[in-house]
């Protein structure tokens, strides 16, 4: 989609899956030239908010993990999200921005760099392979409509485009890459 604003943030709702594909597509190779530019210490250096970029990789996994298996497959968050009944249940009533991503921060923070890369390439693939067979008509349609009008679209751009980029700011801002903060 068009960037209108000068900062690169993705603009406008695809409305095709052809569209959508190739905003994913370019996202991520925005933010592929980002980490493939970036040494293993740049990489696991903490950042000003303690993240460094292994750990904003590992979290890019976790949720797109979690779109895949439970938004797109039907399993149970706690099983997308890697989580025992223990963990669920310290976690009820968490959103990502309450509490959840701090819990998978504080989870995969010891994940070796090797690991999180994995992950952050597997679960990417993962989200292709489970879009490639979805029909058109799917993704705007509701996802839960018996509780919500959200569409399986507005799932998919926030746990893959618009998630890059906003992590691609992130990591270009710790890393002194600013300039690859930009659509590329």
């Amino acid at each position: 989609m068009n960037d209108t604003t000068g900062t690169g943030e993705p603009q406008g709702t695809p409305s095709s899956k052809a569209e959508l594909m190739a905003c994913i597509h370019d996202e991520w190779d925005a933010l592929e030239q980002v980490v493939r530019s970036l040494s293993p210490a740049q990489m696991t250096a903490p950042g000003p908010e303690t993240w460094s970029v292994k750990d904003h990789l590992a979290h890019l996994a976790t949720w797109q993990r979690i779109l895949v298996m439970e938004h797109l497959q039907g399993h149970s968050f706690a099983e997308a999200a890697g989580m025992d009944e223990a963990a669920l249940a310290m976690t009820k009533g968490m959103t990502a921005e309450t509490g959840l991503n701090d819990y998978f921060y504080r989870r995969d923070q010891d994940m070796p760099l090797d690991g999180a890369l994995a992950a952050y390439a597997a679960a990417h693939q993962q989200v292709l392979a489970a879009l490639e067979p979805l029909a058109e008509a799917d993704l705007f349609k509701p996802l839960y409509p018996q509780t919500s009008d959200r569409l399986l679209l507005d799932y998919v751009i926030s746990d893959t485009y618009w998630h890059y980029w906003e992590h691609r700011v992130i990591i270009a801002a710790i890393t002194g890459r600013a300039g690859a903060a930009g659509r590329a």
